[in-house]
């Protein structure tokens, strides 16, 4: 699943920047031909709540293709919900019930775990970005500040 070794870092060409373009990267957004994936009709309300956050952004940044990645999206999106509902759930009630650990906690786990693995494949860590050979700068940029917003950090 994942590469062997350290992540590669940007070559001192690309930290100082240069004329010349990498062959094969793409200069601009690609252009959609088709419409931003819609949810399926049979998620809850959360993991569509979910959807309609998130997935118009990872559209508009070019990572998505309606043909394959659907499943994975609503994978995805289907964990978030449950994330912050088995949270919400073990803020109302704490983390022990009758004296052993809630069982939300392990829902709670489960559901972030999944969560961070899916996040993974779409690009949506600063690591999977780096792998991805997208460049990183310093400042928040207002992408990262909605990302910021949406997980609640």
């Amino acid at each position: 699943m994942g590469t062997r070794g350290p992540i590669a870092s940007p070559s001192t060409q690309e930290m100082r920047g240069t004329s010349r373009k990498k062959e094969g990267a793409p200069t601009a957004p690609r252009k959609m031909l088709q419409p931003c994936p819609t949810a399926p009709t049979w998620l809850d309300d959360d993991a569509r709540r979910e959807w309609d956050a998130l997935i118009p952004h990872l559209w508009e940044a070019g990572r998505l293709d309606p043909a394959v990645d659907v499943p994975g999206l609503t994978a995805l999106v289907a964990s978030i919900a449950t994330w912050r509902k088995a949270e919400e759930l073990l803020n109302a009630e704490g983390l022990v019930l009758g004296g052993k650990t809630h069982p939300a906690v392990k829902i709670a786990r489960d559901a972030k775990a999944e969560m961070l693995a899916w996040s993974k494949e779409y690009g949506m860590t600063s690591q999977s970005r780096a792998r991805l050979g997208e460049a990183q700068s310093a400042k928040s940029t207002k992408e990262e500040d909605e990302a910021r917003e949406f997980f609640g950090y």
